[in-house]
Order: C-alpha cells, then sequence, then structure tokens
C-alpha cells in the first residue's frame, strides 16, 4: 500500500489530490520512527510537502533503519532539494538514496541534521521576517527575494567573519551570508553552491562580502544562477572536511530553512567537520551556556576542555591544542592530552 503523509497545518490545511485508492494521512503529530517500524515490507510512503518537511522528518528517524521505499512529492515553496536533484514539484522522487551520510549541525545546545544548507547572516534574517509575516498573515505568500533585498538596503548590518576550512583561516569585513551547504541551492532557487555535489564527503561555505550596500545589491540576482563565484572581489568559495565559522555578532541562524534564533549579546560561532557526511558544530562555553560531549571520531580541535570529555580510563593520548576563542575567554593557552581535558572539563 501507498500512503500519503501531509502537514495538515501546512498550506492553509489543503489536503493534497493523491491517486485512487490511496491511503492519505495527517502527519501532525506522528511518531515517524514507530510508524515506519509499523510498516510492512512492500508498503511504500510519500512525503507530500517541501524542505521543512524534508527537515522534519530526517531529525524524526534519525538512526531508525528505513527498510521501505520513502518518496517526496514536492508541494513547498522553496523545493531547494528538488532544484538540486533536477526535479520539480508535483513529481514523486524517491528519497531513500538521499537519506544517508547527512551532515549533523549543533546549534544552541540542539543537534539537528540537514539535507540541504545550514547558515546565519541575511538569511537567517530573511527566515525570521519570513515567520513574522507567516504568524501575522498565514495565507499570505513569501517573497524571500523581497525580504532580502530590504534587508541588505535598509535592515541587515553586515559582520566581520572569520573562517577557517582545513585549519586555514580566512579573515572576512563587511559579511552578508555565509552558508555551508550539503546541496547547491538554497533561498527558494539560488544556486549559492554552484560546483557542491551532495554525494560528495566535502561541504562548501560560501562568503558573500561587500562593503558597499549598492554593489552587493547589484551583485545579488547573480545567485541565481550560479555566477555569483565568478565575482572572486565579494565572493569566495571554499571546500574541506572541517570548517569553522565565526561572526562578530549574534545573527538569526537558517537549518533548511527552518530558523533558528540567535542568543542576545553572544557571538555567533560554528565549528563544521565533515567526515564521511557528518559536520560537527562546537562553540565556546563562554559564548553558549550549553556545552556538550564530544562525539565519537572527532579529534576534539576547536573544542576547549568544558566541551570536550576525554574518555575516562584512557592513557594521555594524543597533544591537542586549545581553541583561540576559549583563550580569549579566559582559559590558559598551551596543549593538553586526553586526559587534561577531561579532568578540567569536570572542573
Amino acid at each position: 500500500m501507498k500512503t500519503y503523509l501531509y502537514n495538515s497545518l501546512a498550506n492553509n490545511g489543503i489536503r493534497p489530490a493523491v491517486p485512487a485508492g490511496a491511503e492519505l494521512v495527517d502527519a501532525v503529530g506522528m511518531d515517524y520512527a514507530a510508524y515506519l517500524k509499523g510498516l510492512a515490507p512492500e508498503d511504500e510512503v510519500v512525503l507530500v510537502g517541501g524542505d521543512g518537511t524534508l527537515n522534519y522528518f530526517i531529525n524524526a528517524v534519525k538512526g531508525v533503519e528505513i527498510k521501505n521505499s520513502i518518496y517526496l512529492l514536492g508541494s513547498g515553496t522553496g523545493n531547494d532539494f528538488l532544484n538540486d536533484i533536477g526535479r520539480q514539484a508535483g513529481e514523486e522522487v524517491l528519497l531513500n538514496p538521499y537519506l544517508k551520510n547527512l551532515p549533523t549541525v549543533y546549534v544552541n545546545g540542539m543537534e539537528k541534521l540537514f539535507i540541504n544548507n545550514m547558515g546565519f547572516g541575511i538569511d537567517g534574517y530573511c527566515c525570521e521576517v519570513a515567520d513574522q509575516i507567516k504568524e501575522k498573515s498565514p495565507q499570505e505568500k513569501i517573497n524571500y527575494s523581497g525580504i532580502a533585498i530590504k534587508g541588505l538596503l535598509f535592515h541587515f548590518h553586515p559582520c566581520h567573519a572569520e573562517v577557517t576550512v582545513d585549519g586555514v583561516k580566512h579573515t572576512f569585513e563587511n559579511v552578508w551570508i555565509a552558508p555551508t551547504m550539503k546541496g547547491k541551492f538554497y533561498g527558494g532557487g539560488m544556486k549559492m553552491a554552484p560546483d557542491q555535489d551532495r554525494f560528495s564527503d566535502l561541504l562548501t561555505v560560501v562568503v558573500y562580502h561587500c562593503p558597499s550596500k549598492l554593489k552587493a545589491l547589484i551583485a545579488f540576482p547573480s545567485i541565481f544562477k550560479g555566477e555569483h563565484v565568478k565575482k572572486t572581489d565579494i565572493v569566495q568559495s571554499f571546500a574541506g572536511n572541517e570548517i569553522k565559522v565565526r561572526f562578530s555578532r549574534p545573527c538569526a541562524a537558517q537549518i533548511d530553512g527552518e530558523t533558528r534564533l540567535s542568543s542576545p549579546g553572544k557571538q555567533n560561532e560554528s565549528f563544521f567537520r565533515a567526515d564521511a557526511g557528518r559536520v560537527f558544530v562546537s562553540q565556546c562555553p563562554a559564548c553558549r551556556a550549553q556545552p556538550r560531549p564530544a562525539r565519537s571520531g572527532h579529534d576534539h580541535r576547536g573544542l576547549c576542555p568544558r566541551h570536550c570529555r576525554g574518555r575516562v580510563g584512557q592513557d594521555a593520548g594524543p597533544v591537542l591544542p586549545l581553541c583561540l576563542p576559549c583563550e580569549r575567554h579566559g582559559y590558559s593557552s598551551g596543549q593538553y592530552s586526553l586526559r587534561d581535558l577531561y579532568q578540567q572539563g569536570r572542573q
């Protein structure tokens, strides 16, 4: 049996049209993991929605072995995933090949998978404003390009940013956007990373920086065709296994178009590591209140002692450097073994 799952709280509650004989189920409040485990081997599932639906699904079934065929019937507003794989809304697309080795982002104490991109800057600002519009006028169609242009001209102020890729630091002033990309597209059709391959273990970070609002505005439309990367005086792209992005002031973040608000008075700082499709983001506890344990396979780079929890009972092991932000926030500079890091993390 083929079952179509839709969100009755989206699209003004309109029920999507499905083939005759197919089952249509409202997925609001559904335990996706339990639902998938209860399916017969021959059952098929179709998700009706867009990038937000995809993001919700991949996080809801994280760690679950998916044995059934899962499809997407695109009906979202942005559809960056469909753009990336060369498909269109209204088509049923088999998702299973795209659900493997997805990157993870840790932000504000939350852990999330993403399938398209994650970033902060004017893109997070656009998602924040769009949420406000939806709250006031649920039926209003969101014009993300219009929000971006108004933000660029009047409301959003660019930041100083440090971007470190595989140990090489790059410093930029007047940064408007710096998303980390799993696919090519974001923001409802903007070809932000034209050379990115979603099946690659590498991620691409794109830095759009310009001191002139007028020049930044004139160049902005070129993003839709991916031609902005030719403007090397204001756009730089970096692909790598480890990407660390640090903004000088708090900005709203977006994960696959879903807004994550910043902490007031805090700097945005993220540490990305792509390794077989995994991405790690960590932050100094002086910047973010909630530390996290080191994940399996992490080499602790970029983590300060209160984030890192070295494995108890192990010998001293390799010597590991402290990250620059931790030194700035009062941790002594130098190098520490795994046991040293663990002991300091308990204090």
